[in-house]
């Protein structure tokens, strides 16, 4: 459709007519509906023809004229992207930018199974997350993501793989949905927004996760464990320490207290000692004034005599 739409362009370029979006004629968008709309069902005959129409994206732009116009007409895309057959996805199927308006005709209840909606939904978003995270990785790298995201880049790597890439294999829907639950299983029960509890109950098997989540609920509780054991061991050996310090503090008050008594036993003994003085002092001098006295006496006695 590629190479007819450009000779389109060149014919109207020839004919000098007056160009419409990037040169092709105005009337493009009418002879690719003449094309398309030749698919359906036939009045005369049984049966149904279905076109696959095979369309290069010029310089990988699906905003370009052709793969614009192509999207409005026909009632789905299927894209393919040169990044997944780079790297051996087999088909290469890019599945963000693939639409079918008449999907919700045919899924469901009685027709595929009941929890097709939810699960295509579910896909889609946690596939475009995981892309999304993986050109963040790309400029942070993966150890400044959290546990949570490296699940979403694990579940986009394993989309690709084990849903997008097929080998030479018939699988049904219900191989499909198996893989699907199967992918899902990899992410967070609480993660899974778009799917009714019901349909996760039912088709879901996080046996895995609520393991883990066990195993670290018990870890986490042996560390609090732990944690409150060295927490009362702390504190039983600050108590000890307190102790101890109390009855050293108890034990200098008693020393302090006994050398206090000894100063105060030495200072009466110094009073008592200097008041010994005073009085031997204060019977010398008495003394010492009556010998005086004495003499004198005697002493005038001869001069009368």
């Amino acid at each position: 459709m590629t190479n007819y739409c450009e000779a389109l362009r060149e014919i109207s370029t020839a004919r000098e007519e007056v160009p419409g979006r990037r040169g092709y004629p105005g009337y493009m968008y009418t002879d690719l509906a003449q094309i398309y709309e030749r698919a359906g069902r036939l009045k005369s005959k049984k049966g149904s023809i279905t076109q696959l129409v095979i369309l290069t994206m010029p310089d990988d732009d699906i905003t370009h004229p052709i793969p614009d116009l192509t999207g409005y007409i026909t009632e789905g895309q299927i894209v393919l992207g040169r990044h997944l057959h780079r790297r051996g996805i087999i088909p290469p199927i890019d599945v963000l930018p693939c639409l079918s308006r008449l999907m919700n005709l045919g899924i469901g209840e009685g027709k595929t199974r009941e929890d097709h909606r939810n699960v295509a939904d579910q896909l889609y978003a946690s596939y475009a997350r995981g892309r999304d995270l993986r050109k963040l990785v790309s400029i942070i790298g993966e150890e400044a993501l959290s546990g949570q995201d490296r699940k979403y880049l694990k579940f986009s790597d394993d989309f690709e793989k084990l849903y997008l890439a097929q080998k030479d294999e018939d699988r049904d829907i219900e191989d499909t949905l198996k893989i699907s639950w199967e992918l899902l299983s990899m992410l967070p029960k609480s993660e899974l927004k778009r799917v009714s509890e019901e349909f996760i109950e039912k088709y879901g098997d996080f046996s895995k996760e609520e393991e883990e989540e066990k195993a670290k609920e018990e870890e986490a509780k042996k560390k609090e464990a732990e944690k409150e054991e060295e927490g009362a061991k702390e504190e039983g050996e600050e108590s000890e320490e307190a102790g101890e310090a109390k009855k050293a503090e108890t034990t200098e008050e008693g020393k302090v207290e006994e050398v206090g008594e000894v100063k105060k036993a030495e200072t009466a003994e110094e009073e008592k000692v200097e008041k010994e003085g005073k009085v031997e002092e204060t019977e010398k001098s008495e003394t010492e004034a009556k010998s005086e006295e004495e003499a004198k006496k005697e002493e005038k006695e001869e001069k009368e005599k």
